[in-house]
């Protein structure tokens, strides 16, 4: 860059490279500070594209590769990103009531995905791009059959049958995925991504040792790359090994240290660990890393409870509120610590809310119940309580609320 500052491909390269390490401030500057000298290149609007689409804004995505193929309209990088943003947005408003955006965006995919395939039809980015698109708008049988016959042609690449077993995986079809990714692993033992997918296939299927070695094969293949530390690094926590987590978990740090949600794992197993004050301090820097994120407030919330301090525990689910308002859950939680903070009309307003959203979720009227044991009223208590049974009745604590109803006169 300093060398031959008329380069475009050296800081579109750089802010590529920033960008797969999350570092997507540092890449924000990079591509900001070369398009202001040098307006409207397309390769830096497609640079600003991927770098929306990685931080998740795919409506941002959409905008740069547009302004991209203005300038440039045979660019089959911008392509499979438009294909790729405008699926992954139709996805995202299924269900809601913009159904005309939703089917914007669908008809958008099919029509850069089917240019990128038009432009080269040898790539197999454009071509994984496209067996995405008709799975979600026909089916995820048609892209299965559509990256079956890609094998078929072109059985000297791994790249399609990786993609076959990402697309089973995502449909939860975990034991083909598995037999995917080991017919990739046999052949080639140093294959990231089938490791990965592998890892990831033989976690949810409950092979947790193999997941394991999978995922530290994965590490050994690319030691810059923190993914597969992060991966086992959960295995460990899912099983209860908590030091092993912390372990791989600090190891991620070092290899990348913004890697996403790693101090709020290194505070979910402080926490699990009993370590309460340092778990506190990892949530907060994580929220100063992602402060938009719900999760690092709901462990905030749950640490303040372990600790009694009830006022800060509801506090901390107020903010969880503000950015996950949907679901009954947080609002529960957050009636409980209301509840024991002496707030009972708070609490009760919480249950009001969280019935709402959903008034078939059992743990409302166990709160209930705990609310009208506190106001004195005994019959209520004993009516919550029943309900709760009713909705829930294998619930863990079963036998303890059919003895309280007992005492209280049920």
């Amino acid at each position: 860059m300093k060398a031959d500052p008329k380069l475009i491909a050296a800081p579109v390269l750089l802010a590529d490279y920033l960008s797969q390490r999350f570092d997507f401030a540092g890449a924000s500057l990079v591509l900001n500070s070369v398009n202001r000298q040098n307006p409207n290149n397309y390769e830096i609007l497609r640079g600003l594209a991927l770098l929306e689409f990685r931080k998740n804004n795919m409506t941002g995505a959409i905008n740069f590769g547009i302004r991209s193929l203005k300038v440039y309209d045979a660019d089959i990088e911008t392509y499979i990103i438009l294909a790729r943003a405008s699926r992954i947005l139709s996805i995202s408003l299924r269900g809601g009531t913009d159904v005309e955006k939703r089917d914007s965006a669908g008809r958008d995919a099919i029509r850069f995905a089917t240019k990128a395939v038009e432009l080269d039809s040898t790539s197999a980015e454009a071509q994984i791009a496209y067996a995405e698109m008709i799975a979600a708008t026909s089916g995820i049988d048609t892209g299965i059959a559509y990256l079956s016959e890609l094998i078929k042609k072109y059985s000297f690449s791994y790249e399609y049958r990786v993609a076959l077993g990402d697309l089973l995986r995502t449909e939860e079809r975990y034991s083909q995925a598995r037999e995917i990714y080991e017919q990739v692993n046999m052949v080639e033992q140093k294959n990231k991504k089938a490791l990965i997918g592998l890892g990831i296939s033989y976690k949810a299927l409950g092979l947790n040792d193999a997941a394991i070695g999978a995922f530290m094969n994965a590490a050994l293949a690319d030691p810059t790359d923190a993914e597969p530390l992060f991966q086992a690094a959960t295995v460990y926590q899912d099983t209860h090994r908590y030091e092993e987590a912390m372990t791989q978990l600090k190891r991620v740090l070092k290899i990348n240290p913004n890697y996403p949600r790693t101090h709020y794992n290194i505070g979910k197993t402080a926490f699990l660990m009993g370590n309460l004050e340092g778990a506190m301090a990892e949530v907060k820097e994580e929220k100063k890393l992602n402060p938009n994120v719900a999760d690092s407030y709901i462990l905030a919330a749950e640490i303040a409870a372990a600790k009694r301090q009830f006022s800060e525990c509801a506090t901390e689910y107020s903010f969880a509120m503000k950015l996950r308002p949907q679901g009954a859950e947080i609002y529960v939680k957050a009636a409980q610590c209301y509840r024991q903070s002496g707030s009972v009309e708070i609490a009760e307003d919480m249950l009001g809310l969280a019935e709402k959203r959903e008034s078939g979720y059992a743990e409302i009227y166990r709160e209930q119940g705990a609310i009208f044991q506190t106001k004195g009223d005994m019959p209520g208590a004993v009516r919550s309580f029943q309900k709760y049974l009713e909705l829930s009745p294998n619930a863990p604590d079963k036998r303890e609320i059919e003895g309280l109803i007992s005492k209280l006169g049920g």
